[in-house]
């Protein structure tokens, strides 16, 4: 071999040493690269998901949040519920109590209006008997004194 072909052969080795290290350079940067863009598809991916995550909370926040006002509107209805059925009852109650006083006071207005009644039957009665008897007694007397004008 010659000198010339050794430094060929040398030239040829570094040229093949220099393509290779250009690429295997060349795959590690697209390693690299490959990596980073595996690595920002998975930081957006979670970042989706975190959104997604924080969307649904929000979701059910409002979700229970219009539960819980749907429920306070239904014990507040059931209250003024109650509160009209109370009136209702506390005013028929009334009523009742003042449909009571009146019946009583009807009856005894009535129970009054039979006694004096009464009173003035008796007091007819009296009065008629008490005629009687002074008409029967005037017949008597008529009778008698007819008699002592015939003896």
């Amino acid at each position: 071999r010659t000198l010339e072909e050794e430094r060929r052969l040398d030239e040829q080795l570094e040229a093949e040493r220099l393509k290779a290290l250009t690429m295997y350079q060349s795959r590690d940067v697209k390693r690299a690269k490959d990596r980073q863009n595996g690595a920002e598809v998975l930081r957006m991916q979670m970042a989706d998901r975190e959104r997604m995550r924080l969307h649904e909370l929000s979701q059910q926040e409002r979700e229970r949040e219009a539960m819980l006002r749907q429920i306070d509107q239904l014990k507040a209805d059931e209250a003024k519920a109650q509160a009209e059925r109370r009136e209702q009852n506390r005013r028929l109650l009334e009523e009742v109590a003042l449909s009571n006083a009146e019946q009583i006071r009807i009856k005894n207005r009535l129970a009054a209006q039979e006694k004096e009644d009464e009173q003035r039957i008796l007091a007819y009665n009296k009065d008629k008997d008490a005629r009687e008897r002074a008409e029967a007694l005037a017949r008597e007397r008529q009778r008698v004194e007819k008699e002592a004008e015939v003896e």
